[in-house]
């Protein structure tokens, strides 16, 4: 790709720095729960910033577990130290001048909108290999219309869900234009990143591998990006374990994220492609069918001698009560077929109009882009499987559909212009702002007043009074104890208060979950059974939140049934309801 003239990005940047105003926007007139209080919608990015406050109290950096969940014991944690980062740069940054919690909370502000500006600087160099002028400027704003991807960046949004949409934007663009060694090598060491936060990135790394391995089958002027791509991935996930968490890491095995059978995988796929290149040749399609071939039975081989109890799944080996009452309730790790109505028309309409812009710009588009479109076609179908497969990666599936909304709306856009009859140009004009994503899902919204759909994962326009900071907080009026209370409740209070919790919903302590889960759904007996056992100081409850609600769908005569009917037994003693706002606490007598 020749260098743009200096003009063109100066205008890219305005693109860029007005689609980063028109997103602080959207949020501060229809979402500003965030900018108002650190009220966050998702248990993941308020558990996030406790990490990186114990970071920067002086937790080691290779520790990443929560010594507040489960204590005496812990609660190890799944997630990657280097996204920990920025998020304390930006604290400490504006710690220099402002109060710390005052510098906390812009913060967790800015960044994410900073990010959003990461990504979108990525995107610009999709859309300039798809485009000229105006496909770029216009696929800037796109995003903005789309309410999937824009809360991934949306205040307080400090998690790893907006690092996965640059990943995956990156390795577009990489995917594009004119293949090399060089691109391979960029386009692994993105993966090993994408790895890394999440296995997440597991279907995109298989989506990306086989687009990559059919080019190379195709003509052997494929191979430096594939063995650039793999070697470089292998070699970024074995030195991304033990830079966050220790040497000893490389010899550990989790079926749910990089460790020892995947990483052991990639390097095995690795060395396997590199001698048989040596052995086998790249002169005949047959024989770069057989190299492909060996590579992907070196890598199985590796991964089921390493962990073969990692074959059943990440997931395989969750405590049954932990996956009918936690998993199988997180709406956004369930399939598209699993949502409501509305949910489904949201995340479906912006895949459709990309895929539908994608076939109109093959046919279109000027010819020397035609070839990058096909590429994207390819990868925006996979990634729309990988979203109806699991919610969660719907915004992947919209980023990648980002350009072809763009080429849909000006293709519309400049053949309604060329109608002479003037009611019909007006008309037809107006169909191409129905084809920005937001319009339609407007319409469907005011139809069916409903609100706008979550995204999956509990963000919509109203925080639960269970989860508001200023009632969390209420909880400070108690000395420091250890709480056994539900689990969706437990990164709120470690955020907002100094009490420690038995459980939070992160599945490698699913040990803890499972006691929480089978106290409420159980009888007296076995509910005092459980929580005398733990180490818990004082029980909470609060009627409101749907976890509670589950447990008494499933349990009607269960524990938490009775506490919220307060019948409660004689080994709680009720602590004074009048200073603790929604919550229900008592202390456990033993």
């Amino acid at each position: 790709m020749t260098p743009l003239p200096a003009r063109r990005r100066r205008w890219d940047f305005g693109a860029i720095l007005l689609s980063m105003l028109a997103l602080t926007g959207f949020f501060l007139l229809f979402q500003n729960n965030g900018f108002r209080a650190l009220d966050f919608a998702d248990p993941d990015d308020a558990l996030r910033l406790v990490e990186v406050r114990d970071w920067m109290a002086g937790q080691s950096w290779f520790d990443v577990s929560q010594h507040r969940i489960n204590p005496p014991f812990g609660g190890e944690m799944h997630w990657w130290r280097m996204l920990d980062i920025p998020i304390a740069a930006f604290i400490w940054l504006f710690g220099l001048f402002l109060k710390p919690p005052v510098a906390e909370h812009v913060a967790l502000i800015m960044w994410p909108l900073l990010l959003y500006g990461i990504f979108l600087a990525v995107l610009a160099r999709v859309l300039r290999r798809l485009g000229g002028d105006a496909l770029c400027w216009l696929g800037l704003l796109m995003p903005v219309s789309m309410i999937f991807l824009i809360r991934q960046f949306s205040p307080l949004r400090i998690d790893h869900h907006g690092w996965q949409v640059v990943a995956a934007t990156a390795l577009l663009a990489l995917s594009l234009g004119t293949r090399s060694s060089v691109k391979g090598l960029l386009a692994g060491l993105v993966m090993a990143f994408y790895l890394s936060i999440s296995l997440e990135a597991l279907p995109y790394f298989l989506l990306l591998g086989g687009l990559y391995a059919w080019a190379y089958w195709r003509d052997p002027a494929g191979w430096p990006m594939l063995r650039g791509f793999l070697i470089a991935c292998a070699i970024g996930t074995m030195v991304s374990l033990p830079a966050s968490r220790g040497w000893e890491a490389l010899a550990i095995t989790h079926c749910d994220g990089l460790s020892a059978p995947y990483w052991s995988a990639l390097a095995a796929a690795a060395i396997a492609m590199l001698l048989g290149a040596r052995l086998i040749g790249h002169g005949t399609a047959m024989r770069r069918l057989a190299l492909l071939t060996v590579t992907g039975i070196a890598a199985l081989a590796a991964f089921l001698w390493v962990a073969p109890q990692c074959s059943s799944g990440p997931f395989a080996a969750l405590d049954p009560l932990v996956r009918q009452y936690w998993y199988l309730n997180v709406l956004e790790g369930l399939p598209l077929t699993a949502q409501d109505p509305v949910t489904i028309l949201y995340s479906i309409i912006p895949t459709l109009m990309g895929l539908l812009g994608s076939v109109l710009a093959i046919r279109g588009a000027e010819q020397s882009w035609r070839a990058n479109w096909r590429v994207l076609l390819v990868l925006q179908i996979g990634a729309a499987a990988v979203s109806i497969w699991v919610m969660r990666a719907m915004y992947v599936s919209h980023a990648f559909a980002v350009p072809g909304c763009a080429f849909l709306a000006l293709t519309i856009w400049h053949r309604a212009r060329r109608i002479d009859r003037v009611s019909l140009r007006v008309l037809a004009s107006v169909a191409a702002v129905l084809a920005v994503p937001s319009i339609p899902l407007a319409i469907i919204s005011r139809i069916s007043d409903t609100e706008a759909a979550d995204g999956g994962n509990g963000q919509g326009l109203r925080i639960d009074p269970c989860f508001r900071i200023e009632n969390i907080a209420r909880l400070n009026r108690i000395a420091p104890a250890t709480l056994f209370a539900p689990i969706d409740l437990g990164p709120a209070i470690l955020t907002d208060t100094s009490h420690s919790v038995i459980a939070t919903g992160h599945h490698r302590n699913q040990a803890a979950m499972a006691t929480v889960i089978g106290a409420f759904l159980g009888d007296e007996e076995k509910a005092r059974q459980l929580v005398t056992s733990s180490h818990a100081d004082l029980l909470m409850v609060c009627p409101g939140t749907e976890e509670m609600r589950v447990y008494v769908k499933a349990a009607p005569k269960g524990f938490a049934a009775r506490l919220i009917k307060g019948d409660v037994p004689g080994w709680l003693a009720p602590i004074d309801p009048g200073t603790l706002g929604p919550y229900r606490v008592y202390k456990i007598r033993r």
